[in-house]
């Protein structure tokens, strides 16, 4: 501390320390107050400062600890150091300047020091996180704003003290932050692993992280992961640091996502068509029921891509350049166990490629079948209504005595004119010259005899033998 200081010199170097001074008045303060100035070279200089010619003449008027000389002269010098009061301490050019850099750059050091330290406590207390640091005791040197809001204990109650774990739980407890004062990392392990077995546990650099339902106190015990790490420095413990995060919404997140997985794998097994889902260098990644029933024996022996699926030891019919193509979506024909199969290739950009499979030879099948019930159908309502007429009227002549004449006559008749309804039909049936279907009690669709193009039981006979020759 030099506190009331002057300076001698000539008039620039003056004016360069005193510029220099007032830029880091503040952070000089600490090496005194300047009280005087001596220019040795009769330059006149203005300045809120007392000046002076005379070195001797400003210690007349000043009361003065130390002073800086700036003068190189060396007879000024010698004459300065001859004449100048042993009680004032004397401070010449280049021990002068080395002593204000060398305390400038403390104070500017210590600045950002502070600047660094307040920044960071900024951060601890407005993470979202409860934040608690315990020094190398086990006390609590921090306790953050989300570590109050958690527990509803002010940090004035807790800091300076060991035992807080009664702030979480309904006993007596050390926090994970202070046990992994005491514990090695399988030590923590077997002492967590012991109270819940379904916690998880992992290693990380300098600490732990404990995952899982915590039966903590009141309304706050539920899903968090609680991080504690080892402060050190120097090699040195010197604290923990613990981060305890509520993650009750993330495993609500995951546990639905689940339940949405095993309702997309419910439908996705219930389709009726094989379907697959590749990797874009085509490794398998999900295959459906109906997928794992098709290739059943080749996904025991290998199934490691869609090509080891689709082609045989003696035929490549599919080749990975087929991926390459960039098309969005590629239609396939391939024979697949002696059946007809159409593939179609969706290409889902960089997450790789959906396969769907559809069995021609069955969808024939199925068509003939459909074609063949909405003839049933339609033969059933066309003559279900003269049928039945015609039987009626048979049984009612049966019944009608033989002297009845005229009644005899009329169910004659009936049975002639509905008998030549059903001649219609059967005429109808034969000349049909083209498929048409109609609405039939709801969602049935039977065959509308009424507009027809070739003869439609030709028309079955032939697909009929077009099939055998196939075969």
């Amino acid at each position: 501390m030099l506190k009331n200081f002057a300076i001698i010199g000539p008039k620039k170097k003056i004016a360069s320390f005193v510029r220099a001074y007032l830029r880091s008045k503040d952070a000089l303060r600490p090496l005194g107050r300047l009280v005087a100035i001596t220019i040795t070279d009769g330059e006149e200089f203005i300045s809120n400062y007392p000046c002076y010619k005379h070195w001797e003449e400003m210690l007349k008027h000043h009361v003065i600890d130390s002073v800086f000389n700036l003068e190189t002269n060396p007879e000024f010098i010698f004459t300065l150091r001859k004449k100048l009061p042993p009680n004032i301490q004397l401070s010449e050019y280049s021990p002068s300047y080395s002593f204000i850099s060398l305390h400038l750059m403390k104070t500017v050091y210590q600045k950002k020091a502070a600047k660094k330290e307040n920044f960071l406590s900024q951060i601890l207390e407005n993470t979202p996180f409860a934040t608690i640091i315990f020094n190398a005791k086990g006390e609590v040197i921090y306790w953050n704003k989300a570590c109050e809001i958690l527990t509803g204990i002010p940090r004035k109650m807790v800091i300076g003290k060991s035992d807080v774990g009664l702030a979480f739980y309904d006993e007596p407890r050390s926090l994970l932050g202070q046990n992994i004062l005491k514990y090695d990392h399988k030590e923590l392990k077997k002492l967590y692993k012991a109270n819940d077995v379904s916690l998880n546990f992992s290693s990380i650099p300098n600490g732990v992280t404990v995952s899982g339902f915590w039966d903590l106190r009141g309304k706050i015990k539920g899903f968090y992961q609680i991080i504690a790490v080892k402060l050190i420095q120097k090699e040195k413990v010197v604290g923990s640091l613990e981060i305890i995060q509520n993650i009750s919404n993330i495993y609500q997140l995951r546990s639905q996502v689940q339940e949405y997985e095993e309702i997309l794998e419910v439908l996705l097994n219930s389709l009726p068509y094989p379907l697959i889902y590749t990797l874009n260098s085509g490794r398998l990644v999900y295959v459906n029921k109906a997928g794992k029933k098709l290739f059943q024996k080749k996904l025991k022996k290998q199934g490691y891509t869609i090509f080891d699926l689709l082609n045989t030891s003696k035929k490549e019919a599919v080749s990975p350049e087929i991926l390459l193509s960039g098309e969005e979506k590629k239609v396939l024909n391939l024979t697949l166990q002696n059946e007809e199969w159409e593939i179609t290739i969706l290409c889902l950009s960089d997450k790789g490629y959906l396969w769907l499979f559809r069995n021609l030879t069955e969808a024939e099948s199925k068509q003939k079948l459909d074609l063949v019930l909405s003839l049933a159908g339609a033969i059933s309502h066309e003559l279900s209504q003269p049928l039945t007429a015609v039987v009626n009227a048979a049984e009612l002549l049966a019944n009608t005595p033989p002297n009845n004449l005229e009644r005899i006559k009329k169910h004659q008749r009936i049975i002639l004119k509905e008998g030549e309804k059903l001649f219609q039909i059967y005429s109808k049936l034969r000349n049909i010259d083209n498929i048409k279907l109609t609405s039939y009690l709801g969602d049935t669709q039977i065959l509308d005899i009424h507009q027809g193009s070739e003869d439609l039981f030709q028309q079955i006979s032939s697909s009929t033998k077009g099939e055998e020759s196939d075969t």
